[in-house]
C-alpha cells in the first residue's frame, strides 16, 4: 500500500460531488437565461430561441438518461460484494475474497465509518481499522461508489488508526468429534433432513421374469473435527468475526446464524467476546443396495454423501453449542447421480448381475 491521507481523499470526493452539482447548475442557468431573453425580442426570434431551448432540454434529458443507465449498471455489486442498509441488521458494506476481507460499518447519526481491512495473503493475522468522518451532504451510503471509494482509499493508505491481532488457528486434520458436539450435530441433521439415521429401509420392489428385486436404503451420520478458526479479541464486531471464520459475507442469514451461536444480537456491529470456533464436517451418507429373492448379498450398491459444515462456539461468554451451518452441503456420488436416483436403473443392473452370477445366499 502507498502512503497518503484518507482526509485528503474524502475531501477530493466531496469536491468532485460539488463540481458535478455546479456543472448541472451551470447548464440549467444557461437554459433559463435563454428563456429570459425571449421577453425582450420579437416573435420570430422568440420561436427561434424556443426551438433552441427545446433542443437543449431534450439533449440534457438524453444525457441524464444515459448517465443514469451507466451509473445504475456501475452500482450493481459484484459476486464478492454486499452492502445493506437495514434497521434490524445495520448499515454496512462487505467485500470478501480469498485474498482479502473488508468490512465497513456506517453510523447514520454520527456520519462516521469504521473500515476493517485484512490482507489474507501478506498479513493474514492482522486486521487494520480506520475510523473515518465525512460530510453527509456529498457522500451517501446508498451509492455503491460511496463504499468502493472509501475501500480504495484505505487500500492505498498505510497507517491505520488501530489494529486487531488474530490468534493463528490449530491445524485442520480431521479427528473424531467429541460426544457433546455429536449430539448437537445429530439434532441439527435430523432437523435439516427430516429423519434420523436408519438401516435397511425398503424403498422399491419389482418382479422381473419371476425374480423379486428389492432395493433398500441406509442412512448414517458421521462426524469429524476439522480444527479451529483463527482467534479474535473481545469486542470484535460480529460482521468481522464472520469474515475471520471463513469466506462468509455477513449477510442477514450469517448474522442470524452466528449471532445465535455466540448468543449476541444479529447486528453487524454486535460485540463478540474473545475466542474462536471449532470446525466440524458432519456427513449424511445414503447407501442403496439391491437384493434378489431375499438374498443378504448385495447385487448393487450406490452411495450419496452430503457433507455439511458445523461450528462450535468457543468464546468466553457463549453457549458452547455446536451448530450445523445453513449453507448447502457438498454432494458426492460413488457412481453417478442419475444411477443413484433411478430405482429402475438399479433394478436393471441387479438383474444383469443376477443373470451373470446366479442366486446368492
Amino acid at each position: 500500500m502507498k502512503s497518503g491521507s484518507r482526509d485528503d481523499f474524502f475531501g477530493r470526493m466531496a469536491i468532485c460531488r460539488r463540481r458535478e452539482a455546479y456543472a448541472f447548475s451551470n447548464i440549467y442557468s444557461q437554459v433559463t437565461q435563454q428563456v429570459s431573453v425571449c421577453n425582450f425580442i420579437g416573435k420570430e426570434e422568440y420561436y427561434e430561441y424556443y426551438q433552441k431551448v427545446v433542443s437543449m432540454m431534450l439533449a440534457i434529458a438524453m444525457l441524464m438518461a444515459i448517465m443514469t443507465t451507466v451509473f445504475a449498471a456501475s452500482e450493481q455489486p459484484s459476486d464478492e460484494e454486499f452492502w445493506l442498509d437495514d434497521e434490524q441488521y445495520g448499515t454496512y458494506y462487505a467485500y470478501i475474497t480469498d485474498e482479502e476481507a473488508i468490512i465497513a460499518l456506517y453510523d447514520k447519526d454520527e456520519h462516521t465509518m469504521e473500515i476493517y481491512y485484512r490482507d489474507k495473503v501478506e498479513d493474514e493475522y492482522t486486521i487494520y481499522v480506520w475510523d473515518i468522518s465525512y460530510d453527509p451532504l456529498f457522500l451517501t451510503p446508498t451509492m455503491k461508489s460511496f463504499w468502493t471509494d472509501a475501500i480504495d482509499s484505505v487500500r492505498d493508505t498505510r497507517g491505520a488508526d488501530r489494529t486487531i491481532e488474530l490468534i493463528p488457528p490449530t491445524d485442520e486434520k480431521e479427528t473424531p468429534a467429541r460426544s457433546s458436539a455429536n449430539a448437537d450435530m445429530y439434532n441439527d441433521l435430523v432437523s435439516i433432513l427430516g429423519t434420523a439415521p436408519y438401516n435397511n429401509m425398503l424403498k422399491y420392489t419389482s418382479l422381473v421374469t419371476m425374480e423379486t428385486i428389492q432395493i433398500y436404503e441406509d442412512l448414517e451420520f458421521v462426524y469429524t473435527s476439522a480444527g479451529s478458526s483463527a482467534g479474535w479479541l473481545g469486542g470484535t464486531v460480529l460482521s468481522v468475526v464472520i469474515s475471520i471464520i471463513g469466506n462468509f459475507t455477513p449477510t442477514p442469514t450469517w448474522l442470524n446464524f452466528f449471532g445465535t451461536l455466540f448468543n449476541v444480537a444479529a447486528l453487524a456491529n454486535s460485540a463478540v467476546s474473545a475466542g474462536n470456533v471449532k470446525k466440524y464436517t458432519p456427513k449424511a451418507i445414503y447407501t442403496r443396495h439391491s437384493s434378489v429373492n431375499g438374498s443378504a448379498y448385495w447385487y448393487t450398491q450406490t452411495t450419496k454423501r452430503l457433507t455439511y459444515k458445523a461450528y462450535e462456539d468457543n468464546t468466553a461468554n457463549g453457549l458452547g453449542r455446536t451448530m450445523v451451518s445453513p449453507e448447502s452441503p457438498s454432494t458426492y456420488y460413488s457412481g453417478t447421480s442419475a444411477f443413484f436416483n433411478s430405482y429402475s436403473a438399479q433394478e436393471a443392473e441387479a438383474y444383469r448381475i443376477f443373470q451373470d452370477i446366479g442366486q446368492m445366499p
